[in-house]
């Protein structure tokens, strides 16, 4: 069996799943979801009290119950079948879930409950009218401006909402670039479609950043839209399981076994937030296409970069590219320029997953090791001898099993650097 027939029968599998979940009927489906919730927080709420810094998983750890809630409430969504009622039950689900994120992950510290909603309510309410201004005056100071009122934002979060969590610093950056992105890209909708796109729950977790048709894409049976996004769900759930009984069985071991070790937990969790994002997306009808695809059947480093988070690749040759190319032919300092922007913005990010009080020399540290992370990864899809295996005709399984060594060595030499350094 070649790696595309083994991907074939996963994806048959996975739609099949849809069709006997979408042929359900709604007390079923109900019975279902109620279920499983109970199950995971039963199973997974007994797994969680571990912590792995070197993966932005503490903060998916922080946001187990969020999910679980929000999951619940889509229930609303699958029961009401008016549009306008559910439009104002996913602005409800929003706000409520960015402030039980918030009391969840730091129950024990409330003096900043208003200041949160605050930012939160505010950065949705300027998204919106950032977006509408743009679509009526097509002016480019709207999209300078509306950058520009982005960092303030950011600021505002460092000085009120110190060491609050990840969410409440990185949704500015998160939010700007998903609407900036949908600016650009000239996408003119309702103004009830707007405020769902930004509202979707899923942002709060990881940005949906996919500004192409396919997003706003409308399906005739909502019914199978919302299966799909639950057999998401049970994906990401059932893999972040997994990944905690991974974790604890597999022993610390010496130098290479710890970096598999990275590696194999960095494969797991890309699966589990990646289903996330799509589940709940689809869950409220946002039939967005698959985050991640199989990572570890990636033919190449390049290939698991599009596999790792598909949302984000295509984000990025569509709002980074494809723009610079307006202003430069040389494919090479776009290519190098995303490798400077990029990693700053995705290591932005994965620093405030931490819980640590937040540091000048603590925040630039983190940086250089970031980005030295990216050029390792760089030089792995660089050398990586595509040709040489194609010339020889080598099978898909080669390729598939040199690219999870080059990912590996990736993350062994990452390790063997820091451990000298630290």
């Amino acid at each position: 069996m070649s790696p595309n027939n083994l991907e074939d029968k996963l994806n048959n599998a996975e739609a099949a799943a849809f069709r006997w979940f979408s042929e359900r009927k709604h007390f079923e489906l109900t019975f279902f979801l109620v279920s499983f919730l109970g199950l995971a927080y039963y199973l997974i709420s007994n797994e969680l009290n571990f912590r792995y810094p070197f993966l932005y998983f503490s903060n998916f750890i922080f946001s187990f119950k969020t999910i679980l809630f929000i999951c619940f409430l889509s229930l609303g969504i699958l029961y009401e079948e008016n549009a306008q009622r559910r439009f104002y039950w996913m602005i409800i689900v929003f706000f409520s879930s960015a402030f039980l994120g918030y009391y969840f992950s730091h129950w024990y510290e409330k003096s900043h409950d208003i200041k949160t909603a605050f930012l939160v309510l505010a950065q949705s309410l300027l998204g919106f009218c950032a977006w509408s201004l743009w679509l009526k005056y097509r002016k480019v100071f709207l999209i300078w401006g509306y950058a520009i009122i982005n960092v303030i934002l950011l600021v505002l979060s460092f000085n009120f909402l110190q060491g609050v969590g990840w969410f409440y610093y990185g949704q500015p950056i998160l939010f700007c670039a998903f609407i900036i992105a949908m600016m650009l890209e000239s996408v003119d909708v309702s103004n009830a479609k707007k405020i769902a796109l930004i509202c979707n729950p899923a942002h709060l977790f990881l940005s949906v950043n996919y500004p192409i048709d396919t997003y706003l894409k409308e399906v005739n049976n909502d019914k199978k839209v919302w299966a799909s996004g639950l057999v998401h769900i049970i994906k990401a759930l059932f893999t972040l399981y997994v990944t905690c009984i991974t974790y604890k069985l597999m022993s610390s071991g010496g130098f290479f076994w710890s970096s598999f070790k990275d590696y194999l937990m960095y494969l797991m969790t890309v699966i589990t937030v990646g289903n996330t994002v799509t589940g709940i997306s689809r869950l409220f009808l946002i039939n967005v296409p698959i985050c991640s695809n199989y990572a570890f059947l990636s033919r190449s480093p390049l290939d698991f970069m599009k596999r790792e988070n598909a949302h984000a690749y295509a984000f990025s040759l569509r709002f980074f590219y494809f723009n610079f190319l307006k202003f430069t032919k040389n494919p090479l300092i776009i290519v190098l320029g995303y490798f400077l922007v990029f990693p700053f913005y995705r290591n932005v990010l994965i620093y405030f997953t931490h819980d640590e009080a937040y540091s000048l020399n603590n925040f630039l540290v983190f940086l250089w090791w970031g980005y030295f992370f990216w050029i390792l990864l760089l030089l792995s899809i660089v050398l990586f001898p595509s040709r040489q295996l194609q010339k020889i005709k080598a099978n898909d399984w080669w390729h598939v099993l040199l690219n999870n060594v080059f990912m590996y060595l990736v993350f062994l030499i990452f390790r063997y650097v820091r451990t000298i350094y630290n």
